[in-house]
């Protein structure tokens, strides 16, 4: 046997009579229904006869006809090496031998648009102008700003919601990596289409339409929308789960049900999946794509015994051993991994960015399409909202590379959608505050306006000892950005003279882009999205000093993210002016708070201005490389008030970012994971 058709063109049968007839129904001959039969094995199972003949067995839950012949070929490959049949005589899938075309990532990535900075404001300001705290429900506000800019206005609203609920088998359930076996995918698929699954009852109480679609059913299903790319994928811990050509047709399923859905007047997507199996892979997907160990991945699912979850962990290993994916190459990652509903999820995730709707993704399998879907199309992350945090290992992780924050940490894992569904009544309640309530000026209330202790400077102007200083307030990089785009010329203070000075950019240079944002705001996978773009050699400058189990724990994480990424490190925690780096090429400094800090505090006990130190050292990079990317933090929108030492610190950096933003060609700020660019343009 040379591959799955051949169960059915047996050329020792094929001059009897069976094989005139062109309806498969009409065939009856257990030689082309069963190839353990024709090898004179038995699997045990009962064969359920029609009128016209054999339709199915007990043993493999699948129809015995020519059309499902890929999956009858896996599944005798399970029952036949239970059986110990030799291997050999097991066929494997063959290989493609035409090159996949991957055109259709460059159309997408070329069709994808920006966010509206401008409504984004504007959603800004009205929140700030409810008479409320500001930013009172934190990550509420953020999720309806970045809806404003998907929708280009300040008017959100959300009354069509759709939930997509992806279908597909995996192979390497074979393996005993879940409780239940694959025709729980069908059956469960079933209430999906009767309106009657947990998560369909969801739906109901918050208006959402629920479609379920088949892209790799072992088992069609009535009222299941058919975009089937194949019968379950094949077990991934032998070989390729698919295709890349079939990983391409899933993604393409994906992209045009989102455009569909959009074109329909949905205006929130939300993901869900049904698929035994499918933490399995999306456990792989993770630990490939973010250079994480498999027991960090790998959960118990749906509930699986230690003996199983250490099957499970087995198999993922072997996959990744087996398969070496390339981790710089989501697709191929995504082939040999994946599934074929989280590959339609990737899609999906694409398809909203590129129609500029809003997608809700649900648990850990939706968020692991996610990630592959960024890595795929840069940028399309903009769309996503995260809705909660799966109580699975990695979910988090998954999160923090996407620079995602979910509002709901209730340990859910019951997929579906439940959990993105779950997020529809607090936006609700938040579009509830935003259009309904009243203004200070309504309520009689002075405006709240952000606070922030003002204190003397760590060092005067007029002190020579000093490297740098300045009384002036720390001027954030946005606002430097736009001071430079105006000609106003963000400035620091010449230590010999003590006169404002503007920053040029350093003569023979490489480009400086310095991206920009509050904690957990996406920046970091935004400025490593950009380097990616270029090609090698590319260096990642570590600038956080490992101190403490936390503190290395960061460390260990930033280094994982970066795995076979073609990114060398560079551990470097003070004194950039006197860096050399090896090559010319594409440089990531992570971050520029961290150099400040290191340069401020110092190892003797000293605290000095570090402003002059560090700008010496991003001009000595920027003359090395072809391009650098900064990575900062922004400064005093907390409102909170430190101690004298760390304030003076905060200031330096915000004196440290305003130099930066002005010598930068591109400044772009990180928004709940959107992309606001001040200077420049976008370079994603």
């Amino acid at each position: 046997m040379t591959n799955s058709s051949s169960f059915f063109s047996n050329r020792a049968c094929a001059y009897f009579p069976c094989h005139a007839v062109d309806d498969p129904d009409s065939f009856n001959c257990l030689f082309c229904y069963c190839p353990l039969y024709m090898l004179g094995e038995r699997c045990g199972g009962n064969f359920r006869y029609t009128a016209k003949g054999i339709k199915d067995c007990s043993a493999c839950t699948v129809p015995h006809r020519p059309d499902a012949a890929g999956v009858i070929g896996r599944r005798f490959a399970e029952i036949a090496q239970a059986a110990g049949i030799k291997p050999s005589l097991i066929e494997k899938t063959e290989p493609e031998t035409a090159a996949p075309d991957r055109s259709l990532l460059a159309e997408w990535q070329a069709a994808l648009t920006p966010p509206d900075a401008a409504a984004m404001e504007r959603a800004r300001a009205k929140w700030d102008a409810v008479a409320k705290p500001l930013h009172g429900l934190g990550k509420l506000e953020d999720a309806v700003v970045k809806l404003a800019g998907l929708r280009g206005s300040e008017r959100v609203t959300l009354e069509k919601r759709a939930l997509a609920v992806l279908c597909a088998d995996h192979g390497i359930v074979a393996q005993g990596v879940t409780q239940t076996d694959a025709s729980v995918t069908a059956t469960m698929a079933a209430r999906i289409a009767e309106r009657r699954s947990s998560a369909c009852l969801i739906a109901k109480s918050v208006r959402a339409d629920v479609f379920p679609v088949d892209l790799g059913m072992l088992r069609r299903v009535p009222g299941v929308r058919d975009l089937h790319v194949a019968d379950g994928t094949a077990d991934m811990s032998e070989g390729p789960a698919m295709t890349e050509t079939q990983a391409l047709t899933a993604l393409r399923h994906g992209v045009t049900l989102a455009r569909e859905l959009a074109k329909a007047g949905y205006q929130i997507l939300l993901t869900g999946e049904m698929g035994i199996g499918n933490t399995s892979a999306a456990s792989a997907l993770t630990a490939a794509l973010l250079g994480l160990p498999v027991e960090q991945t790998v959960g118990r699912g749906a509930g699986l015994s230690d003996a199983g979850l250490a099957r499970k962990r087995s198999a993922i290993e072997r996959a990744i051993a087996v398969n070496r994916p390339d981790p710089a190459d989501a697709l191929d990652v995504l082939a040999k991994l994946g599934g074929f509903e989280l590959a339609g999820l990737a899609g999906l995730c694409i398809g909203a960015a590129l129609c500029r709707v809003p997608v809700a993704l649900d648990g850990f399998p939706s968020a692991a399409a996610a990630l592959v879907a960024e890595r795929l199309v840069p940028g399309c992350v903009h769309a996503m909202l995260a809705s909660h945090c799966s109580a699975e290992p990695a979910a988090r992780a998954i999160l923090d590379a996407l620079g995602l924050d979910a509002p709901i940490h209730a340990g859910m894992k019951l997929g579906e959608g439940a959990g993105a569904l779950c997020l529809l009544p607090l936006l609700d309640a938040a579009l509830a505050v935003y259009d309904g309530a009243v203004g200070f000026a309504e309520a009689g209330v002075e405006q709240y306006v952000p606070q922030a202790e003002v204190v003397e400077p760590l060092c005067q102007p007029d002190d020579k000892s000093c490297r740098g200083g300045s009384p002036e307030p720390p001027v954030s990089p946005v606002t430097a950005g736009r001071r430079a785009a105006e000609g106003g010329g963000p400035y620091v203070l010449n230590p010999q003279d003590g006169e404002q000075t503007a920053i040029a950019h350093p003569e023979g240079g490489g480009m400086l882009i310095l991206v920009t944002g509050g904690s957990a705001c996406g920046k970091s996978s935004y400025a490593e999205a950009i380097c990616m773009q270029k090609p090698g050699p590319r260096f990642y400058l570590a600038s956080m000093r490992p101190n403490g189990e936390e503190g290395r724990e960061r460390v260990a994480r930033h280094r994982r993210l970066r795995m076979g990424k073609g990114f060398e490190t560079v551990e470097r925690y003070t004194d950039y002016a006197s860096l050399r780096l090896p090559a010319r090429g594409t440089v990531l400094l992570e971050d520029i708070g961290n150099l400040c800090a290191n340069e401020t505090f110092c190892a003797d006990g000293t605290v000095r201005d570090p402003v002059k130190a560090v700008l010496d050292g991003i001009d000595t990079l920027t003359v090395q490389c072809e391009l650098l990317v900064a990575v900062t933090n922004e400064t005093g929108a907390d409102g909170i008030s430190y101690d004298e030492e760390t304030t003076a610190y905060i200031r330096a950096l915000g004196r440290v970012n305003a130099a930066l933003a002005a010598r930068a060609d591109v400044v772009v700020e990180l928004v709940a994971g959107l992309p606001i660019c001040w200077k420049g343009t976008l370079p994603l």
